[in-house]
């Protein structure tokens, strides 16, 4: 195995904290191979976007596997209650994305959610974590994930 390069690996929907944290994070490490958004957002996303092209899912088990067998990689899934991701939403004003409609983006964003869980528990990654940015702060999950990185 190569422990020279680590992968780490941001998956989660929008406005979950994913770019946020690994802004902090690119910062302090130069070791690091940083991924926003990669397998988990392929499979996710289909279910609130089904004309979406995108290799089967064997094939993203397969790049997860592989990437797995070959590298030390932290997958960091960042979730949200839907109420909380919808807000978050309107407050940055990105309401174009999902559509106009509180309740239309809430109920996009509770299958989003539900989506990022499932993909969670099932995902190939050995290491990883699943933070609710909504119960653990900024300052915290960044401890989190930087322990979870020493052990790799």
């Amino acid at each position: 195995m190569n422990n020279k390069l680590k992968i780490l690996i941001f998956e989660g929907p929008d406005r979950a904290g994913k770019t946020t944290l690994k802004k902090k994070l690119i910062k302090e490490r130069n070791d690091i191979l940083f991924i926003d958004r990669f397998t988990g957002t392929n499979t996710v996303y289909r279910s609130i976007k089904p004309d979406r092209e995108e290799a089967p899912e064997s094939e993203f088990e397969r790049l997860e596997a592989l990437l797995n067998e070959q590298f030390p990689v932290l997958l960091v899934c960042c979730v949200a209650p839907p109420e909380v991701l919808t807000e978050r939403i309107f407050e940055t004003q990105e309401e174009d994305h999902f559509g106009d409609q509180r309740e239309d983006i809430y109920q996009k964003m509770k299958i989003l959610d539900q989506g990022f869980r499932e993909y969670f528990n099932k995902t190939k990654f050995s290491n990883k974590i699943l933070l609710d940015t909504s119960k653990v702060d900024e300052e915290k999950s960044l401890l989190i994930i930087k322990e979870e990185l020493k052990k790799l």
